[in-house]
């Protein structure tokens, strides 16, 4: 994906105007650690409400906008679903009210989890400095989830924030980076929310959460990965007592069995870098 850069904006006016703001932000990421030259791009949004913020995927409500698509074939509903959740890493909301406790809204098959996190004061802000479109930045860095984060801050932005769990420095973070760079979010770009009605479907998302401790949330994700690797898909074929491999030889159940599980085992290696995964070891 190509994202023409566009810092051409002054930041005082988060300062002295109270209209909402959106700040974006380009994600590069590969889920896949053994492949940091295969990334892929999304667009985010922090947006700025007073001292309430919201970050998500800028495509966050386009699931539920096409569940209330009226006349769509439901074949091509769960296409585009699919589509959707295939093609996009992050998928998750993180609200911060008042500049305090953030939480993290999570969507399984079936429900929206609210986990609150705790607040990161572990940064060590560093001596180096850079340029960056006309802005001086600091760097900062952290461990956050085992993950080893460099992050650069301006404090000529005062706005304690940042994109995914990036917060508490003094200034608005513009770049974070993981230490293998196979994680990167970078600020691209800065608007006014005039007549936007995204606060509303996002909270909208939110009354239907149901609050689990990190603890939970945590075993969450290990369980789902273990349901993932039992679940056996359909038969090869429709006679019981019949089972084939990828090249059509007739294998037992038990060989059937172990070649989905492998196959799954796989589909995980293949995303053992996904940020969410930062979570099943708290």
């Amino acid at each position: 994906m190509k994202i023409v850069v566009r810092l051409l904006f002054v930041f005082n006016f988060l300062l002295i105007n109270s209209q909402s703001k959106r700040i974006v932000y380009e994600y590069s990421y590969t889920n896949d650690s053994t492949k940091l030259d295969q990334k892929k791009s999304e667009i985010l949004y922090l947006d700025l409400h007073g001292k309430e913020s919201y970050f998500y995927n800028s495509k966050f409500n386009y699931v539920d906008s096409l569940k209330q698509q009226k006349n769509i074939e439901n074949y091509k509903l769960l296409t585009l679903i699919r589509e959707y959740y295939s093609s996009n890493s992050y998928k998750e909301l993180l609200v911060r009210n008042n500049n305090a406790v953030s939480s993290l809204y999570y969507k399984n098959d079936t429900d929206y989890y609210k986990i609150d996190l705790p607040k990161n004061s572990k940064w060590k802000i560093l001596p180096e400095k850079i340029k960056y479109n006309g802005y001086n930045l600091q760097k900062a860095y952290a461990v956050i989830n085992d993950r080893h984060w460099n992050v650069w801050f301006s404090n000529e932005v005062p706005i304690n924030n940042g994109p995914f769990i990036f917060q508490d420095l003094p200034g608005l973070v513009f770049i974070a980076e993981d230490k293998n760079k196979s994680q990167i979010f970078k600020l691209v770009g800065i608007r006014t929310l005039e007549n936007d009605h995204s606060k509303s479907a996002l909270l909208k998302s939110t009354e239907r959460s149901k609050s689990i401790t990190m603890e939970q949330f945590s075993k969450m994700l290990v369980d789902q990965e273990e349901k993932y690797l039992n679940m056996v898909s359909n038969r090869s074929t429709s006679t019981p007592s019949e089972y084939f491999d990828s090249l059509g030889n007739s294998i037992s159940e038990q060989e059937y069995m172990l070649m989905q599980r492998k196959s799954r085992q796989d589909v995980l290696k293949r995303n053992n870098n996904k940020l969410i995964n930062d979570f099943k070891n708290k």
